[in-house]
């Protein structure tokens, strides 16, 4: 199967990030879908530092690029689509409500460390 996580906000908790390694460890795909706004300083290097640090295990990292967080949430849904994820874990509500709406993956919520399913 495959399966995406968003990196910050997601992949901070550690039940999470264990979930993700998990699957990894079991032969799933795992996809890191992150957003980006164009301009700032927290690009895909300091992203793939994060990742390291956090001992995240994954198949690819996707940098969802915008010029607003609406803009990122359609890219979010784009590459759910693309990459025929079956779930994808998120904590912005933003991206949650674009992706639920413009994919057939399974959309969990994260909210305050708990997941809303």
């Amino acid at each position: 199967m495959k399966y995406g996580f968003d990196l910050d906000g997601t992949l901070d908790h550690p039940p999470i990030l264990a979930e993700a390694n998990a699957a990894f460890d079991a032969g799933h795909e795992v996809h890191i879908i992150t957003g980006y706004l164009p301009g700032t300083s927290y690009d895909r290097p300091m992203k793939v530092a994060k990742l390291q640090a956090l001992g995240a295990r994954y198949t690819a990292l996707h940098m969802a690029c915008g010029p607003t967080l609406e803009h990122i949430g359609m890219e979010k849904a784009r590459l759910v689509r693309e990459l025929g994820l079956a779930q994808m874990i998120d904590d912005s509500p933003i991206f949650v409500e674009a992706m639920r709406r413009w994919t057939s993956a399974r959309i969990v919520e994260l909210r305050h460390s708990v997941a809303v399913r």
